[in-house]
């Protein structure tokens, strides 16, 4: 794997740079393969309260099924999960998040 810059976060599997607007495949454990996209990414993305707050910062994935999961953005400490993996680019129908915008 491919970290030779403390500052970002790069997949398991194939050392890519993970990139707001990718398509995603997340298998959790003990469940089906759930699809998604790179949703929020500090640095990238307008700053968002439910992301970025006291100091934390967590970058999200957006799941087919409207789930949003996120995890600790921590580049020179902790790298994304082996159960995501990258699927493609720039997912074409991606519409980046409104710091303004509600999350359930």
């Amino acid at each position: 794997m491919k970290m030779n810059n403390k500052t970002k976060l790069y997949y398991h599997h194939c050392g890519s740079e993970l990139m707001l607007g990718d398509a995603v495949v997340y298998k959790p454990i003990c469940r089906r393969r759930l699809t998604g996209v790179v949703f929020y990414l500090p640095g990238v993305s307008s700053v968002h309260p439910r992301f970025e707050r006291q100091g934390f910062r967590q970058w999200a994935i957006q799941l087919e099924n409207g789930w949003i999961l996120s995890w600790l953005f921590a580049p020179s400490e902790l790298q994304p999960s082996h159960r995501i993996k990258f699927e493609r680019r720039g997912v074409a129908d991606f519409n980046d998040l409104d710091p303004s915008q509600e999350l359930l």
